[in-house]
């Protein structure tokens, strides 16, 4: 888990003419993907020095309808972006400080990991592919009916982003039975030898993200209810990386917010409220309402954001131990996501709106930094 702030004083801030991602940081590198803007529709990477904020270099593909932020890892940022010529086709850029490295191309990449010398690429329909972080050449494709060979073999496909650890990797699976139907959830651990386990997940319409930690796997889930209830409650499972077998399961009535902020000594999931888990019972050792989005643990603290009312929102920072909140931060602008971090500094992006004759309008998003 990286450090976190000793304050939440702003050090700098940065405005874009157009909607910004929810930043990446990497090696002292905040990373945005930019959309909009002023003039022709433009899709753009945009890295910044997380001390400064100073722009360090953009990645703009050509030919593509628009890009995404899907990883980073070290130098090496993974763009996966939409075809001009194929609208159907998606193609996973490798780049290394805007430069391409390689590409990688499929029908729809869901979510992308970059894991040292391996790239895991989820491709919906077909399997999680292992991808060579050197060249993009194909390592293996991991699916639990064996190799489908970029063919639709079996109606298994991939619906979460995997998780690493230990030199395994683990990744959710579902039978997709058309219209975004999802049954018969299973999460799957894959090492050398192929298929090292594979453990069924009841009663869920699918696993939502997944996090991998000193030796336990966190599945975070959507429950399954009937259609004539309110909103779905959400589970957080946890299964022995070594086995898959279930440790504990916690449930939070009105769902969970992915992904979950899981370290060796605290687990900290969202949804209702906040709660930090003991990794091994799965018991609360705390929780608090007034703190909405994914949480984020950095140092010793745990991060989220409150709305106080007429759009003004707040960065809050609480006590990992006791969950009290130790400094706060407020905005002039809307405030969607917890902060990441990057050196030390909490780095959060703000939208902001007008108002124009015909209501509301979306004008730029900002970048801040606070330390």
């Amino acid at each position: 888990m990286p450090d976190g702030p000793d304050s939440l004083e702003e050090q700098w801030r940065i405005r874009v003419a157009g909607r910004l991602s929810r930043p990446l940081v990497t090696d002292g590198t905040v990373l945005v993907a930019a959309t909009g803007g002023p003039g022709p529709f433009r899709s753009r990477i945009l890295a910044y020095d997380a001390a400064t904020g100073d722009r360090r270099w953009t990645f703009e593909p050509s030919g593509v309808r628009r890009c995404r932020l899907a990883s980073a890892d070290g130098d090496r940022t993974y763009v996966v972006a939409e075809r001009v010529e194929d609208g159907d086709g998606q193609r996973l850029y490798a780049a290394d400080r805007g430069s391409v490295a390689w590409t990688f191309e499929a029908g729809r990449i869901t979510s992308v990991v970059g894991a040292g010398p391996t790239v895991l690429a989820c491709v919906r329909h077909g399997s999680v592919v292992a991808l060579d972080a050197a060249d993009g050449g194909t390592l293996a494709r991991l699916h639990p009916t064996g190799w489908p060979g970029g063919r639709w073999l079996s109606q298994l496909t991939p619906t979460a982003r995997p998780a690493v650890h230990d030199g395994t990797a683990f990744a959710a699976f579902a039978r997709d039975d058309g219209e975004e139907s999802y049954t018969d959830d299973h999460v799957v651990a894959f090492d050398d030898g192929g298929v090292a386990w594979r453990t069924r997940i009841e009663g869920v319409r699918f696993p939502d993200s997944m996090a991998a930690v000193d030796g336990t796997v966190y599945v975070s889930t959507t429950d399954r209810r009937d259609a004539s209830t309110d909103r779905p409650n959400g589970s957080l499972l946890a299964l022995d990386a070594s086995t898959g077998e279930c440790k504990w399961t916690y449930s939070a009535e009105r769902g969970l917010t992915s992904p979950v902020a899981a370290r060796a000594d605290t687990v900290v999931v969202a949804g209702g409220r906040v709660a930090a888990l003991d990794p091994d019972s799965g018991d609360p050792r705390w929780e608090r309402n007034g703190l909405f989005g994914p949480p984020i643990v950095a140092g010793d603290r745990a991060y989220g954001r409150q709305t106080d009312g007429d759009f003004v929102d707040t960065v809050v920072a609480v006590d990992l131990e006791t969950g009290d909140t130790v400094d706060t931060h407020s905005f002039e602008y809307q405030l969607n996501r917890a902060p990441v971090f990057a050196d030390g500094r909490a780095v959060v992006r703000t939208l902001e709106y007008e108002d124009t004759d015909g209501g509301t309008e979306h004008v730029a998003d900002r970048l801040h930094a606070l330390r």
